[in-house]
């Protein structure tokens, strides 16, 4: 859920910053009033964009609106009529607001509020992170404003960067699209610029941070250090008392609304964005008959149990069993890879299976079937408290994974020891890859395979030391 605060704060932070550090001369309820109808504007915008597909295009011109308004912002710094400055940052306001509201539609399109017709509990959860997103944003504009009365010079700084930052951000926004549509010639040069520029985007509330404590240390200077009371109804002390607790109570209040927001913003870079991974799986090795057995009472945990073979060439396949049901033993076994969405594996969470690569969630009773976001099904048999699994059932789904190992294998003519992946030749035959040292006798296998399968064997059923692994038998 605090991707929803992250979205809307990463955002309209710099457009609370933007409006105080610029339309301070504006009145607040003129400034909100406009901003309110841009918002209004941009929301319908973006709804008409939707239903004729045309997100990219919408964004492509908001990207130059951008640019124009930096540029148009740039020539009033040095516009001496104040009267035709301020109906021209009047309408800055407004087009700032489209733009940034925009902007804000775009990011979080993929992450609506009501995925349902019905108000549930996560979706009032999200709508509050919003709220608070909206009050710190907020509070941090009404705190700038006041600011501007001490006429720090560092609020100018502060002012160009943001205009630099997103003018650099509009127009790599354009090259890209333009690179995209053909328009432009991708070159490395070009292509290294607009993703690293990009990149660093998700970085900018943090610059925000930095100069908003710089504020607040500043701001907290300006107290009057030395305020005596020297007399009955001493004005100067009330006048210095007043000032002080306004700056103090300012100060904590937006400095402890940066360090929430802080917060969230990092809980969110450093671990609610990171994908879903699957943990280590345990490797295993078939038995002497050929198969894979596993005693059932490991499952009554309720817990995915992830397993892997390597295969000749180095494939990683995996598998799981699972228990479908709590109140008795019911395993499946099945492989850790989806038909559809290919082998980024499954994860359980509760009564759930969880498709990484889609975020489908699968009811446990309906695992072992195929069809859909399921995974891939395997034979297996269930007897005598055991799950017994077909050697030649795991080799079979080799070709569902595509991660491949490094390890240890023997050439067939000589056994001399090789890694799958540096081997200088290879052959597959009947379903089976081996490794050569050299050309002559990968030429001599290939001339009578059958020659030599009976002296390798064992190789069929042995990992031979995989590199870096310890495995389970």
């Amino acid at each position: 859920m605090s991707i929803y605060f992250v979205h809307f704060f990463g955002v309209f932070f710099s457009y609370a910053l933007l409006s105080a550090l610029f339309f301070y001369n504006l009145k607040n309820s003129f400034v909100f009033k406009l901003a309110f109808v841009g918002f209004v504007f941009s929301y319908f915008a973006f709804f008409i964009s939707s239903k004729t597909l045309q997100y990219d295009l919408l964004f492509f011109f908001n990207n130059i609106l951008f640019v124009f308004v930096f540029l148009v912002l740039l020539v009033l710094v040095y516009m001496q009529n104040n009267i035709i400055k301020e109906k021209i940052q009047s309408v800055l306001v407004f087009l700032l607001s489209f733009a940034f509201g925009v902007k804000y539609l775009h990011v979080s399109v993929d992450f609506p509020i009501l995925s349902t017709n019905f108000l549930d509990s996560l979706a009032i959860s999200s709508f509050g992170f919003i709220l608070l997103a909206f009050v710190i944003c907020l509070g941090v504009y009404l705190y700038i404003r006041w600011l501007r009365e001490f006429k720090f010079k560092f609020l100018n700084i502060l002012l160009c960067v943001i205009v630099i930052f997103y003018l650099n951000e509009a127009l790599v926004q354009i090259v890209l699209h333009l690179m995209r549509e053909g328009a432009i010639e991708t070159e490395s040069l070009y292509l290294s610029y607009v993703a690293k520029s990009v990149y660093y985007v998700k970085f900018y509330p943090y610059v925000w941070f930095f100069f908003l404590g710089w504020s607040i240390i500043l701001a907290l200077k300006q107290r009057v250090s030395e305020n005596v009371k020297r007399k009955d109804f001493d004005i100067e002390f009330r006048k210095n008392h007043a000032k002080n607790s306004t700056i103090t109570n300012f100060s904590a209040s937006v400095f402890s609304a940066m360090v929430l927001s802080l917060c969230i913003c990092l809980f969110y870079d450093l671990h609610a964005s990171k994908p879903i991974t699957i943990d280590e799986p345990t490797y295993v090795e078939p038995d002497e008959n050929d198969e894979f057995v596993f005693d059932v009472a490991i499952l009554r945990d309720n817990n995915l149990h992830r397993f892997a073979y390597i295969s000749d060439e180095g494939k990683v396949v995996r598998f799981f069993l699972i228990n479908k049901r709590e109140d008795k033993d019911s395993p499946v076994a099945v492989f850790d890879a989806c038909s559809i969405c290919g082998d980024m594996g499954y994860v359980k969470r509760g009564g759930e299976l969880i498709c990484i690569s889609c975020n489908v969630r699968i009811f446990l009773p309906s695992v072992g079937k195929a069809g859909g976001c399921n995974p891939i099904p395997m034979k297996y048999k269930f007897e005598n408290g055991k799950v017994i699994i077909p050697f030649s059932e795991i080799l079979d789904g080799v070709n569902f994974f595509t991660q491949v190992v490094e390890k240890k294998v023997y050439d067939p003519i000589d056994h001399t020891e090789l890694i799958n992946l540096k081997a200088p030749r290879s052959y597959v035959y009947k379903g089976r890859t081996y490794f050569f040292a050299n050309e002559k006798n990968y030429e001599e296998f290939k001339n009578d395979p059958l020659k030599y399968i009976d002296t390798n064997k064992t190789s069929k059923y042995r990992i031979h030391n995989l590199l870096g692994n310890n495995y389970a038998s």
